[in-house]
């Protein structure tokens, strides 16, 4: 299974649902909890109960960055739930998310710098400690792509087409994330960028599943809509 995850934020006035809603509601802008969603059916069960404008009684309501992860900055959250990750590492399906700007561009003192349009938001596994890859380390070993060793299911796109033009095999459940330019997020990307990645990527696929190997392959995209409400019940 391989699934494509991009943005779709939503720009103006927020969504108001015309019924009555508890009290003490709050509306935020933000893609980060469609991708905490995607992996854990949530975006309760953090670290810190309350962040101003971020996190509501332990539930995420706007972006904010992961605490495991070298190149985060500003207000950092970690999850404490389980994600799909850990369910399919207790039943042993090879997994990995590969986004494009994943690979560091140095080490220093055994912290990972990153190249400036590496946005945390798109490596969502690292908000969780059980699943993070904080100094961005490359897999042991081609073979160990899918498996649990340093770099934790976590990696580059450029490691998943490498493994692959050598030979190698897309792990079970694969989790593909574009370069920033071309995720479809108005911010710093356009429909016809995000087309692009996902037409050479899928026709790639395309052409891989002519073996044996991939004929029981199936993508999957996912789309991301920024709006979210949060509610005290009272």
């Amino acid at each position: 299974m391989h699934i494509f995850s991009q943005e779709r934020q939503t720009r103006g006035t927020p969504l108001r649902l015309v019924r009555k809603v508890p009290s003490s509601c709050d509306s935020r802008f933000g893609y980060i909890q469609g991708h905490l969603n995607l992996l854990s059916g949530q975006t309760h069960q953090t670290s810190v109960d309350s962040l101003p404008g971020t996190v509501v009684n332990g539930s995420v309501i706007a972006n904010l960055n992961p605490v495991d992860d070298d190149c985060t900055k500003e207000a950092v959250v970690r999850m404490t739930s389980k994600n799909v990750g850990d369910l399919l590492n207790a039943k042993n399906v090879t997994w990995g998310w590969f986004y494009a700007d994943f690979d560091p561009v140095a080490t220093v003192n055994g912290v990972a710098q990153c190249d400036s349009i590496y946005n945390a938001h798109y490596a969502p596994f690292q908000y969780w400690a059980s699943t993070a890859n904080p100094h961005h380390l490359p897999p042991s070993s081609p073979d160990m792509i899918g498996q649990t060793d340093q770099a934790n299911h976590q990696y580059s796109l450029a490691t998943l087409w490498n493994m692959v033009a050598n030979g190698g095999t897309l792990p079970a459940v694969t989790f593909l994330k574009a370069t920033t330019s071309q995720t479809g997020h108005p911010a710093d990307s356009t429909p016809l960028a995000e087309q692009a990645f996902l037409v050479q990527t899928i026709n790639f696929l395309e052409s891989l599943r002519s073996g044996a190997t991939w004929r029981s392959s199936s993508p999957m995209m996912t789309q991301m809509v920024g709006t979210t409400m949060s509610c005290r019940l009272s």
